[in-house]
């Protein structure tokens, strides 16, 4: 009678096989779901990281004294677009420019930088928003 019993727990039964599957599976799926995520958040912070170049870029080239296109959205090259928008810094003034809606652009894909400049002894608020597609 024991050696049958014993006969009887030798190998591994399918609902065994099918629990280790399923188990082995929701892990093999956890990790793919992480991983696209990470790749996600990767090209957005490589699109964050260009787009703040592109603005350094064009506040350092018109604080030299160079010439850019205000208040329309220009094509920078093919992903990305910027607009630069320009008014008179005012002491204790809320000045802070809201995306371009007429863009089509989620607020997800822009980057704005502020600063202020001086011209003719007169202070402006500069402001340049860039934004990409993807």
């Amino acid at each position: 009678m024991r050696l049958l019993h014993l006969r009887n727990e030798r190998g591994t039964t399918l609902i065994q096989v099918l629990g280790a599957s399923v188990i082995l599976t929701a892990i093999v799926l956890a990790f793919v779901s992480v991983s696209q995520y990470t790749l996600l958040s990767n090209k957005d912070t490589d699109h964050r990281e260009q787009a703040l170049f592109i603005a350094e870029q064009i506040v350092n080239e018109l604080r030299a004294g160079a010439s850019y296109p205000h208040n329309t959205l220009v094509a920078y090259d093919s992903i990305y677009s910027y607009r630069i928008d320009q008014s008179l810094a005012l002491p204790g003034g809320d000045q802070t420019i809201a995306a371009d809606a007429a863009a089509g652009l989620r607020a997800r894909n822009q980057l704005t930088l502020q600063t202020i400049v001086l011209s003719s002894t007169t202070p402006k608020l500069l402001t340049v928003n860039v934004t990409w597609r993807g």
